[in-house]
C-alpha cells in the first residue's frame, strides 16, 4: 500500500502550485512594464497609500497575494483580478 502524502508535501515535491507561479510571472511582467515606462515603484506605492516594502515584495513574487494588503496591491497593479 502506498504511503500517504499530505497536500503540502505534494506541492513542495513538485514545486510551486500553479496559481503561485502564475502570480509570479504576472508580477514580473508588471514590474518590467513599470520600469520600461519610467514609473518609480516607491512613488507609485506612496501615492496609493501602500507600504513600499510590501509592494516590492509583491512585484518580486515573494508574496502569494491571497488576502489583505498584498492582495489589494496585486489588484491595484493588475496582477490579479477582483476587488481590493
Amino acid at each position: 500500500m502506498p504511503r500517504s502524502v499530505s497536500t503540502l508535501q505534494k506541492r513542495t515535491a513538485r514545486g510551486e502550485p500553479p496559481h503561485v507561479a502564475a502570480v509570479k510571472n504576472k508580477a514580473a511582467s508588471v514590474r518590467d512594464h513599470l520600469i520600461s515606462n519610467g514609473v518609480n515603484v516607491s512613488a507609485w506605492a506612496r501615492e496609493r497609500g501602500f507600504d513600499v516594502n510590501l509592494v516590492h515584495q509583491v512585484l518580486a513574487g515573494r508574496r502569494a497575494c491571497l488576502r489583505g494588503s498584498s492582495h489589494a496591491i496585486a489588484v491595484a497593479l493588475g496582477i490579479k483580478g477582483g476587488e481590493a
